[in-house]
């Protein structure tokens, strides 16, 4: 399920080129598969909850961090630009959704060179 994750993230990518609401379906394609994914490493997570992996415990949590500012500033930039909301609208959330794209891509990197070691 990591590398479907992970192909679904640059499909999200390339999807900011293409057409319609492309990139926001491909967003949510990656985030159903971080949940697959997530729901199928539980013995991963006993393991990190017993102290046994302190450095792939800290890459998680800055995953999770970055994948929920990822998230939350994709659902305000929709609300605000496709449905007319005004959720801050002096606040740069572009720069955020975009940021938070990049350190979230490195850090899954990081966690598949870790796994995968």
């Amino acid at each position: 399920m990591a590398i479907i994750s992970a192909l679904f993230f640059a499909a999200a990518l390339i999807g900011l080129f293409l057409p319609g609401y492309t990139h926001e379906v491909l967003g949510l394609c990656f985030l159903a598969a971080v949940i697959l994914h997530n729901a199928g490493s539980l013995g991963f997570y006993r393991d990190l909850a017993a102290g046994k992996r302190k450095k792939d415990a800290a890459v998680i949590l800055a995953i999770a961090a970055a994948v929920i500012l990822l998230i939350l500033s994709g659902c305000v930039i929709f609300l605000n630009y496709f449905m007319g909301a005004s959720i801050l609208p002096s606040f740069d959330w572009m720069t955020l959704h975009i940021a938070a794209a990049i350190v979230s891509f490195l850090l899954m990197l990081l966690h598949m060179k870790q796994e995968w070691s």
